[in-house]
């Protein structure tokens, strides 16, 4: 990819962006808001590669791009939480019951917060910016080197929650970059194979999934305690299962992580 291309691939990044948002406006299809939301991704992907390869600060997504995308994800993890819940077998089913209704309530709300921030932000079309980079292939290697090698020191000092997320966060940049500059797998042979890594980066996601539901059930149980939709052993039950979850798809992702 030549520099030139790389500033086309960017601006018609940002009209599908505005394209996304506005079909989804107008249909609410859950697959425009996925598109529009991955348009962001790859933008916020490439904002950390030209700020490597231009030693400054960039701003691929505007500001009223990033609120958009963080109501977004807040409707996003909302429904994640009631697919999550819903695969918890054995649940009190009272308690059960009017969590997912207060779940199905936020995602309304959350919803409508979320189409008006859509109609009151100014979308301004984008302009074709120039991105002379000097030797952008060697640039680009250099880079993926790097963050290859970021990754592979990762897997021996990680010892606490932030830790696994940073990991996950770049080995989703190191996929993002391959794929936008169309680089073979192979410019990634100093760490785990690309299966491998896309297995630990989904696990990590996974876990984090069940730390938000535990958080929000904790919440939930402790505001309306006084109703006794269950009793406090019911509850030590419920949080014993989600620990469960946790335990087990972080243990799945730090073997593989340990394995050579």
């Amino acid at each position: 990819m030549k520099s030139a291309e790389l500033s086309t691939y960017v601006y018609e990044l940002q009209k599908d962006q505005i394209r996304y948002l506005e079909l989804y406006q107008k249909d609410g299809v859950a697959e425009d808001l996925h598109q529009f939301r991955l348009c962001c991704k790859k933008l916020s992907a490439l904002n950390r590669f030209l700020e490597f390869a231009l030693n400054q600060k960039q701003k691929l997504n505007s500001l009223h791009i990033k609120q958009i995308f963080k109501s977004s994800g807040a409707l996003r993890d909302l429904h994640i939480k009631q697919n999550l819940w819903e695969t918890v077998k054995n649940k009190p089913k009272k308690f059960s019951s009017l969590f997912l209704e207060e779940l199905n309530t936020c995602s309304v709300a959350q919803n409508i917060i979320f189409t008006n921030i859509i109609k009151t932000s100014t979308l301004l079309a984008p302009k074709l910016q120039e991105y002379k980079l000097k030797k952008l292939n060697k640039t680009i290697t250099s880079y993926i080197l790097k963050l290859s090698e970021d990754i592979k020191s990762q897997f021996n000092d990680i010892t606490c929650y932030d830790d696994f997320h940073q990991l996950r966060r770049d080995i989703k940049q190191l996929f993002y970059i391959l794929r936008i500059f169309n680089l073979k797998t192979e410019d990634i042979s100093s760490v785990k194979s690309p299966k491998t890594l896309k297995n630990i980066e989904t696990l990590l996601g996974n876990w984090h999934d069940w730390i938000v539901l535990d958080e929000r059930i904790s919440t939930f149980y402790f505001l309306n305690k006084h109703k006794k939709l269950i009793s406090s052993q019911q509850f030590r039950e419920v949080k014993h299962k989600l620990l469960t979850k946790q335990k087990q798809t972080l243990n799945n992702a730090i073997r593989i992580i340990q394995t050579d």
